[in-house]
């Protein structure tokens, strides 16, 4: 991959991650609890949520799934 289409790619992934974080931080505001198994619900766990799950995806269609 050349390295303007990587730099590409992690300004999109950590877009996708910001986005994710403010619907949730705006849609979910105090009605929810701010932790998940015992762990807080940060900026960088809903990141970490949002590229593990892009990861999966796309190795998934990179495969043929």
């Amino acid at each position: 991959m050349k390295s303007a289409e990587c730099v590409t790619s992690v300004l999109t992934l950590a877009n996708a991650g910001e986005l994710v974080n403010n619907i949730a931080r705006n849609v979910l505001g105090n009605d929810v609890a701010d932790t998940f198994q015992g762990s807080v619900i940060s900026r960088g766990l809903i990141y970490n949520m949002v590229q593990t799950q892009a990861q999966q995806k796309l190795a998934d269609q990179l495969q043929g799934a």
